[in-house]
């Protein structure tokens, strides 16, 4: 996977900071923090600003948070640089089209399953809502 690395002035000012990345991913800021130390991931800087993540990295820390699904996370994240960057998404774009192109093919197992069917079945809002429970139990028992 190659790693694209932003026109410094206005491509690291779209990637998003690490408080911007915790919102994404259902994680506090000192979450991001420990998830960088952990995985050895290296922040961009600009100026004296807070530190920025590759679009990468930010996948790569919500594939082990298990908060939001990877494709909500990189929709999120498509989304906020087209409203807030948009001359900046084709970039991210790639990046995230990349990043899902390097990972193994999933299999759906019984949770996705079951996920699939509460979305397909209950409103929007409440599949959401139960979905959360659901996690939230399983994160407890584990």
């Amino acid at each position: 996977m190659s790693v694209n690395v932003p026109d410094r002035a206005t491509g690291i000012a779209a990637l998003p900071t690490f408080s911007a990345a915790a919102e994404l991913i259902g994680l506090d800021p000192s979450g991001i923090s420990r998830a960088v130390k952990r995985l050895n991931i290296q922040p961009l800087r600009w100026g004296n600003r807070e530190k920025h993540l590759q679009v990468a990295d930010v996948l790569r820390i919500a594939q082990g948070a298990n908060r939001y699904s990877l494709e909500e996370v990189a929709g999120e994240l498509l989304d906020r640089t087209e409203r807030d960057h948009p001359e900046q998404a084709p970039s991210i774009r790639t990046e995230i089209d990349e990043f899902f192109a390097a990972l193994a093919p999933r299999t759906a197992t019984p949770e996705d399953e079951f996920i699939a069917q509460l979305r397909s079945t209950v409103p929007a809002d409440a599949a959401e809502h139960l979905i959360e429970l659901y996690l939230d139990a399983k994160r407890s028992h584990q």
